[in-house]
């Protein structure tokens, strides 16, 4: 069941139908694009910046949620406030923290 109020709540069914059907144009206009240029250039073009982009992200927050002075909580012990209050911020200098728009401060 796609809109399960258990997963989604119905004030977010609106949302989450225009981002499926965001990915679905998406998926489709990659797939044109690919018959008109070939596979290799649209893995070339898109799909590697795509995972490097994702792998420095996730870089990133791993990096802000680990340090040797951050603990690691037990599910009976984690709550919101308290991961909130367990990052570090790591200064990245002024480039990098231009570029990103200061997520790691």
């Amino acid at each position: 069941v796609p809109f399960n109020d258990k997963l989604f709540p119905g004030k977010w069914r609106r949302r989450v139908l225009l981002s499926d059907i965001g990915v679905l144009v998406t998926l489709t206009l990659l797939m044109i694009w690919a018959r008109e240029v070939g596979w290799a250039t649209v893995l070339a073009l898109y799909g590697g910046p795509y995972l490097v982009t994702n792998g420095w992200l996730v870089l990133y927050t791993w990096l802000h949620h680990t340090d040797v002075d951050i603990p690691h909580f037990e599910e009976a012990n984690w709550f919101w406030v308290r991961g909130v209050f367990a990052t570090v911020d790591r200064p990245y200098g002024p480039v990098i923290n231009f570029l990103h728009h200061g997520i790691g401060s």
